[in-house]
Formats: C-alpha cells, structure tokens, sequence
C-alpha cells in the first residue's frame, strides 16, 4: 500500500484527541477524507476515528459519512455480541471449575471512551493445560467450532456471524519465528495472578504490561504490529503505572536482544498519545509501523526473518519445517511420527496452491531482500 506519512499523523492525532476527550484538528490541507477513511480501515481504526471525524466543522461526502457511520454502529454491535458471548464463556468456566485469565482486548475495552472503539478480532483467555479436551466438547455444545486444535499455543473456535475465540494453553508458541524470542516468560501465567471470582484470575499488572510489550514486539518482528497495540499499551500504562514496575520487567528482559524494542514500543506510545515529545529517531519506526497496517506485512515479515538467520538458513526452514511447525499444520504427525516426511512432501505440493498469494509474498520478499 502506498503511505501518505501525512494521512496517517492526522489519524494518529485524531486518535489521540478521541482517547483524551478532546475536540480534533480539521483537516489538514492536501489531505482527503477518503484517503483518511482507507488508511484508518488499514489498521482497523476506522469505527473509532469516526468518534473524531463527527465533531469536525467540515465532513466528509455523505456518501463516505454514510459508510464511516456503519463502521462504527458495526463495531457497537460487535462489542454487545462480544461481552454478550464473553459472559457465556465465563459461565462455562466457572461451572465446570476451569481456572481461567482473561488476556488483551477483553480487559483492554474497559479502558477506552467507549469499549466499542476498541476493534476486537477474537476473544482471547488462557485456561490450564489440561482443560483443554474438556473445553473442546464445553464450546462444541455452546455452537462454536473447532477450527484449529492442539496445534501451536492457543484453540481456535469460530461461532457465525463474527465470534472468534482463542483459547491458550501459552502465551507463545516457542518454534515460531517471533514467539520464540519471548517463548520463555510467563510460561505458568498462573504464577504471576491472583483469582479474583469464581475461577477467573487476573495477571499481576506488571506481568501483563510485560506480556502486552512482548506481544506488540511479536507482531513487530514478525512483520508489524498496527495502531491498536499502541493505544493499548498507552491506555493502561496511564491507568496502572503506579502498579507496573518497569525496572522488573527491564531486568526479565536483560538477556533478550529486543529488550529495547519493547521499551521503544512503549516510548513510541507515549510520543503518539500521551505527552512525551517526539523523537525524531523514531521516524522509520514509525513509518515502519504505518505501513504495516493491523497485522504487518508478509514483505516486512520474510525480511525480518532473513536478516536474522541469513538467506540460506531462511530457504531451508521454509522448505524443510521442525517437526514441531510440520505439526500445527498437520496434527496427525504428533499421533503418528513416522508420518513426518510424507506430510513433508505433501506440504510442499499443496502448501504454494492453498497459500497461493501469501507464498507469492513471501518469494517477492526474499528476492527483493537488501542488507
């Protein structure tokens, strides 16, 4: 996607004026509506951009107001259907006495003007490791679908029109490129939190501040991580720093080579919706972040990777996957082994057809790759 650096500080600063309850600039000279709705549909902002976009002198066409508006009413009612499913999941745990901790999005919501600004793609909890066969028959009866399990570190249930719902049995997956780099902390959450009613428990606020850096930073190597995360992690740096203890989550770190990624991640932050000014060294992690849009970018992604393990090594890992990848997409390896080089094959047949353009993406990224 081409970036107008520009569209996207506007939208940055219309974000900011929202979260703090602030009347918004209008809109810059040289600027669109039209190219502000689509670059804030990019990272999946729009619904809350509109709260911003409403208060301006000078409004779009009716015909952009019009399709703005529905993105926002969409989102209300995404987030009623949301809490709504989230209730009955809550329910569903506690009766059959399953410890559970709310992740993201969820605890998140409540930080925001209003919960709906906050665009939610699925509901993410974390229960202990050995409910989750149980789980699987408990969403079944409530109408979901099992979509992915025991493969990688987190269930997928799906349930029509728009519920999604990962389940974890941990925070990260320890074989995939970005998880691996932040695989080794919080592997028992359940140390690090307390139960709060019925069978919830709540991470320690420095651990889950640990875990919503590490997250973002994830997302960052693997291709880019989009607006949201930021305002996430700005919002409840604001409302709980007295309870976070940076120094702790800096000396966790200590030895992890995007320990400073993760501050980075929290002073871009504070530049972009608190009061910190800004640092103009920070203008290719910004841009980065811009053009990778919600959820990065496969480009960004394979350069990432090829940077860190060298052409060679990337190529092999692609075309020869551990057995432990080969195993989230093929689960039957883990029941039957001997099966591994069969599937192997199999993957390299199918896989460049199904994933046709994300292969494609990934082969224009690897030629194009400049160290």
């Amino acid at each position: 996607m081409n970036v107008n650096l520009s569209e996207f500080q506007y939208i940055t600063s219309l974000l900011k004026r929202v979260l703090r309850g602030e009347k918004p600039e209008e809109l810059p000279e040289g600027l669109t509506f039209e190219g502000i709705y689509k670059k804030s549909k990019f990272h999946h902002v729009s619904g809350m951009v509109f709260y911003g976009i409403e208060q301006l002198g000078s409004k779009p066409s009716d015909n952009i107001l019009k399709i703005w508006r529905q993105d926002r009413d969409k989102a209300i009612a995404r987030d009623l259907q949301q809490f709504h499913e989230y209730g009955v999941l809550e329910q569903t745990f506690n009766s059959n006495k399953i410890k559970y901790i709310p992740l993201k999005g969820i605890i998140l919501k409540k930080l925001y003007p209003s919960p709906d600004m906050r665009y939610m793609c699925d509901i993410d909890v974390i229960t202990e490791e050995n409910s989750h066969h149980k789980l699987r028959d408990l969403m079944i009866q409530n109408g979901y679908e099992a979509e992915h399990f025991d493969a990688g570190n987190h269930d997928e249930y799906t349930k029509k029109p728009i519920m999604n719902v990962e389940i974890h049995r941990f925070l990260f997956s320890d074989y995939t490129f970005g998880g691996k780099h932040f695989a080794k902390y919080l592997k028992n959450p359940f140390d690090f939190s307390k139960q709060t009613e019925g069978f919830r428990c709540e991470l320690d606020s420095t651990y889950f501040f640990l875990h919503l850096l590490t997250h973002a930073a994830k997302h960052y190597i693997n291709g880019g991580v989009g607006l949201r995360a930021f305002m996430d992690i700005w919002l409840y740096y604001k409302n709980h720093n007295e309870k976070i203890d940076l120094d702790k989550i800096g000396n966790i770190l200590k030895d992890n080579q995007y320990k400073k990624l993760c501050f980075d991640i929290l002073l871009l932050s504070q530049m972009w919706f608190g009061d910190k000014e800004w640092d103009n060294s920070f203008d290719e992690m910004a841009e980065y972040v811009y053009k990778g849009g919600a959820f990065g970018t496969v480009k960004s992604s394979t350069h990432n990777e090829i940077r860190e393990k060298g052409k060679a090594k990337y190529l092999l890992t692609k075309l020869f996957p551990s057995y432990r990848t080969l195993a989230f997409s093929y689960p039957i390896i883990k029941k039957i082994p001997v099966l591994y080089p069969f599937c192997l094959i199999l993957r390299l047949f199918t896989k460049p057809i199904i994933n046709f353009k994300r292969t494609m993406n990934k082969l224009k990224g690897l030629f194009s790759f400049k160290k």
